[in-house]
């Protein structure tokens, strides 16, 4: 909707709504452009930073004739959107003014009205395993089915919803089939399947206490311990140092990497993969010092 810029045309008098297949991809500078002119359209207003002023870009030329009838118009309008209906319907724009009193215009008009439809800040749900199942209890499954019932009749006697709307019957056999879950583990999981968990959730978790009261809970499943990465090899060993029970050495023992091609069974040709295994060597104490690798390779004919 803002990413259209519906104040600009072309040379034929038709706007581009959206670049055509196999073009080049626009440049930052266009990309900037496209952002700036959505933000003085009015894209950042009634959002959650509150960025709610009253738009600074250009106000649209309405179009009946274009193909979405006006309506790009009414989104990126910078002035009144009512003013841009009546002229859309042909009414009289000196009616305007007429509105029942107490009765807001628009958002242009009054941005307070965005306070009514404002979305709340975006909520970062964790991830909830889904509870151990049991065997369908018939007994606690009835016996949910009557409290919904009662629930329902008591804050709503004149609804004409039934009683699912208030717990469904899927959610129902999951209750009764986790009876032995702890109640922390019950509320954890239903504070994000059930809609209406802040307004039954406690009746709900106290009720599910009485018809399991007499199962015993599962047992709290032991944490695993955390895989320990291993060390890696040093390509050097400090002087003193031994590999295999040798005892010490004079020298460094210099860890190498041969790399060794194997014949083939025709012509002598050698396999495509090499096999690849690692040495060890000792090196005098004068090499030490020196801070390159010596790299081998072995071939075999």
């Amino acid at each position: 909707m803002y990413g259209v810029n519906i104040c600009e045309n072309t040379s034929s008098g038709k706007r581009h709504t959206r670049a055509p297949k196999g073009s080049s991809p626009k440049s930052p500078a266009e990309v900037a452009a496209g952002k700036l002119y959505a933000k003085e359209h009015g894209v950042l207003r009634g959002g959650v930073s509150k960025a709610d002023g009253v738009p600074t870009g250009a106000q649209p030329v309405l179009n009946l004739e274009a193909e979405d009838e006006g309506l790009l118009v009414f989104v990126q309008s910078t002035s009144c959107r009512r003013r841009v209906w009546a002229i859309a319907f042909e009414n009289n724009p000196q009616d305007l003014q007429q509105r029942p009193s107490g009765v807001l215009c628009c958002d242009i008009c009054d941005a307070t009205l965005f306070d009514r439809t404002r979305p709340g800040p975006p909520i970062r749900n964790s991830k909830i395993s889904a509870p151990q199942k049991g065997d369908l209890d018939l007994d606690a499954k009835q016996k949910l089915e009557f409290w919904r019932r009662d629930v329902l009749q008591r804050n709503n006697p004149s609804s004409m919803l039934p009683s699912s709307a208030i717990l469904d019957d899927t959610t129902i056999r999951l209750i009764a089939c986790t009876g032995r879950i702890s109640s922390e583990k019950f509320k954890q999981f239903m504070k994000h399947q059930w809609i209406w968990w802040d307004i039954y959730g406690e009746e709900l978790a106290t009720y599910r206490e009485s018809l399991f009261q007499h199962l015993e809970p599962l047992p709290e499943k032991a944490q695993k311990p955390k895989r320990v990465q291993k060390q890696k090899v040093a390509g050097y060993m400090d002087e003193g140092s031994s590999v295999g029970g040798a005892g010490p050495s004079t020298g460094l023992l210099h860890f190498e990497s041969l790399k060794v091609l194997a014949p083939g069974p025709l012509d002598n040709q050698p396999y495509e993969h090499a096999v690849m295994f690692e040495h060890y060597s000792q090196q005098p104490a004068s090499d030490s010092r020196r801070g390159h690798k010596r790299k081998l390779m072995a071939s075999l004919t």
